[in-house]
């Protein structure tokens, strides 16, 4: 079962998507910023007492959506026009695209001001941010990356390789050849979740695997992890 229906207060309908996890000991609700609601669970869980389960949480469901629409409006602005609201390291920013010799980007205040030689065309515009993002993310995440690592320096391993990737299933990954992937789309995310993420990566050079080694290791070198993890997946869930 990918998806089942609950029946809001108002009598409509919700569609909740189901995202299913053998190492997963909990059910959780994740609402993203559109409203789409997602339940997160252990993949033992039986369908009949899931939706019964997340049928139980519709005013929770409401009083969340509504909570985040006050947060975030949704705006009937296409993504590459004036105005449009872009996420970056967690905070909303408007687009501006702006007419230029040069090309470059910048942010000023709450704009994200794009200096394009079509700034009338999205997919230039598309373009030209996405690379930018790709540039950024690549020199902020090998900054976080060597910040976050001297602890693990202490404890004799070599700093990783690092590779940017958009991935599809995860945040990140870290392979025993000593080679960590993040997921480019971090950059959207507050510092805060990109550090810990990195952190996440970094404990698996000593253990390979989520074992209670692994979580008490992460909980000595990252306390607030479980307030990182949760705001992540807030931000962009």
């Amino acid at each position: 079962m990918d998806q089942f229906h609950i029946t809001l207060e108002d009598g409509s309908s919700c569609p909740v998507q189901v995202v299913r996890s053998p190492r997963r000991r909990t059910v959780q609700l994740v609402i993203r910023k559109d409203g789409a609601v997602t339940a997160r669970t252990p993949k033992r869980i039986n369908n009949t007492w899931l939706i019964a389960w997340a049928q139980e949480r519709a005013p929770w469901i409401t009083r969340k959506r509504s909570e985040l629409l006050t947060r975030f409006p949704t705006s009937p602005t296409p993504l590459f026009e004036p105005g449009a609201p872009h996420l970056h390291l967690g905070k909303i920013y408007q687009l501006d695209p702006q007419l230029a010799a040069r090309k470059r980007i910048l942010i000023q205040g709450d704009r994200l001001v794009i200096h394009a030689h079509t700034p009338n065309r999205p997919e230039a515009l598309a373009a030209q941010l996405d690379a930018w993002r790709a540039d950024y993310a690549q020199r902020l995440f090998s900054a976080r990356l060597a910040r976050c690592f001297p602890p693990f320096a202490q404890m004799g391993f070599t700093r990783p390789t690092l590779r940017l990737r958009l991935l599809k299933r995860s945040w990140g990954n870290m392979r025993s050849d000593g080679r960590m992937t993040l997921n480019r789309d971090l950059i959207r995310a507050p510092l805060t979740c990109l550090d810990y993420v990195i952190v996440h990566e970094l404990c698996h050079m000593a253990h390979m695997n989520h074992s209670p080694a692994y979580r008490a290791l992460l909980t000595q070198m990252r306390p607030n992890w479980r307030a990182d993890k949760a705001l992540l997946e807030r931000t962009l869930a």
